[in-house]
């Protein structure tokens, strides 16, 4: 990778993806705006000022063509960044100015997208939208019911309940795409203790019971001290590498990661980059999939499940012109098989609450419901026994998200607590034990999703019944009214660079609208 390519993916990619996320149309102003410290942080040489304007403007160019984003065709204005050039120049030292206000390239806009406010119309929309559902399939508490017999009035559902919180917002939740996060605090207030434990508890238990054999091995492990204990252990164990696939991929796990580790310390972790993050630290929760048809795509894919839900009220040109069509979030890894997506992973290199905030309790949960209604648009029947997952890495520890719908038309987002990597030999132990554990129940819940996929039949519905089987996620209305730009997607398309062509093609794929309805079976 040059270092224009390297320069442009680590610090423009990031902001332009963000301001995507906020904003229906983007332009080279807004780019640099977010971008100010750090052009004048780097700025080579005050006299070559025309040749360095033209130089980021190139590279902000080719990272919206890499990410299939259109920018508005507006003229740049640097005065504000040349000022501050030519007075840095005129004293010789570096900026001054207050580090809070230096970008960060692993959070940036993260504020905003936390504030993201509702019109009076997006409030309509969302009392339609919940309103229009079917009461006979609401989800009733056995607590609500305790505390209406004593009361003595009428039991509310756990979709009405949301529903008034979600309308009651000034800002966007997920609660308006019916999802509901237990470990949202705002719950607190709207659910009695015992109505969320019942949340919770509906369905079972997160994790499940891991393979006998995988369980002998980790308890050998657990009577182990020092990660070169584990490091010899893996190089013994024995296996058949090509059909325990399982068992190849625990040596091979404990190989590589303890090996960081046998000299005491591992200093190099905190300096790593995200992407050798995932692939050095993090690489057991996609190799586990080795030798199955569960494929761990990366290089920040697209979800398609997302692309097709923000896509699904596209028209034809008439009254008003087609709405360009969007490209759906950004992950760092999709989980595939058999056409649909089961799982995703987003990672931050270092720890940040306000983007650790954003990706886990909004970015995730709403991707994670895209691509349940994906599955469940093609087979309603197994809507209860279909479950999504989501891993969150922010900095050095994970967090494994489950999401799926126990009863009536909520999504239910659990997840476990976070599990820290290792930091050195005396803590590898006791630490890359629970890691496995989550890597193995994240393939165990998959394979149950994925094997009730293939194994139902498709329902034949008519595709004009409005009766719903979920209800899509909630897309304010700034982002459905994006008018077809001068530019198309196509010829942005074709001036994708090869390493993103790739992922960025696949959210174009065409996929049945996500907001088309279908009765329960």
């Amino acid at each position: 990778m040059t270092e224009v390519q390297d320069h442009s993916r680590c610090l423009i990619c990031p902001v332009i993806h963000e301001l995507a996320e906020v904003k229906c149309e983007i332009s080279i102003q807004d780019i640099i705006d977010k971008l100010e410290n750090t052009i004048v942080d780097t700025w080579p040489n005050v006299q070559n000022m025309a040749d360095s304007k033209s130089d980021w403007i190139r590279r902000i160019n080719l990272c919206a063509s890499s990410l299939n984003i259109t920018l508005l065709k507006q003229k740049p204005n640097w005065k504000k960044i040349s000022k501050r050039i030519e007075e840095k120049t005129s004293i010789n030292e570096p900026d001054n100015s207050s580090p809070s206000k230096k970008l960060n390239t692993t959070s940036c806009s993260g504020s905003t997208a936390l504030e993201v406010p509702l019109s009076p119309q997006d409030k309509n929309d969302i009392a339609k939208m919940l309103d229009n559902l079917d009461r006979d399939n609401f989800w009733v508490l056995n607590a609500t019911i305790k505390d209406a017999i004593k009361t003595k009035t009428k039991p509310k559902s756990v979709e009405e309940k949301i529903r008034d919180f979600a309308v009651s917002c000034n800002f966007v939740h997920p609660s308006q795409s019916l999802i509901l996060d237990v470990e949202d605090h705002h719950w607190i207030d709207v659910f009695t203790t015992e109505e969320l434990k019942e949340i919770r508890k509906e369905g079972g238990p997160i994790l499940r019971p891991i393979p006998k054999d995988l369980e002998e091995k980790l308890k050998d492990l657990q009577d182990m001290t020092s990660a070169l204990q584990a490091y010899r252990y893996g190089h013994q164990l024995d296996h058949d590498p090509i059909n325990d696939h399982l068992m190849s991929w625990l040596s091979e796990t404990l190989v590589v990661t303890s090996r960081y580790f046998l000299k005491g310390n591992c200093n190099d972790i905190e300096s790593m980059k995200e992407s050798d993050k995932l692939y050095y630290l993090w690489g057991f929760l996609n190799k586990i999939f080795f030798g199955s048809s569960v494929k761990a795509l990366g290089k920040e894919m697209t979800s398609e499940a997302n692309a097709a839900a923000l896509n699904g009220k596209r028209k034809l040109s008439a009254v008003d012109a087609t709405n360009k069509k969007k490209m759906g979030r950004r992950t760092d890894t999709i989980y595939k098989a058999s056409g649909v997506e089961l799982d995703c992973l987003e990672i931050g290199h270092q720890v940040d609450s306000t983007k650790e905030m954003k990706d886990s309790m909004i970015k995730l949960p709403i991707v994670l419901k895209d691509m349940l209604c994906a599955i469940v648009q093609d087979i309603p029947s197994i809507i209860n026994q279909t479950h999504i997952l989501g891993y969150n890495i922010n900095g050095n520890s994970v967090v494994l998200l489950d999401a799926n719908v126990p009863k009536g038309y909520v999504t239910r987002i659990r997840r476990i607590n976070p599990i820290p990597y290792p930091t050195c030999s005396d803590d590898y132990i006791q630490r890359i034990i629970p890691l496995l554990k989550i890597a193995v129940n994240g393939k165990m819940i998959i394979d149950s999703t994925l094997n009730k996929y293939r194994s139902t039949a498709f329902d034949l519905i008519d595709t004009g019944d409005e009766t719903a089987v979920l209800p899509p996620c909630f897309i304010p209305r700034r982002k459905l009214t994006t008018p077809s730009s001068s530019l198309s997607l196509s010829s942005a398309a074709s001036a994708t660079t090869p390493e993103t062509s790739s992922s960025t093609s696949s959210s174009l794929k065409n996929r049945p609208d996500q907001h088309v309805s279908k009765k329960r079976r």
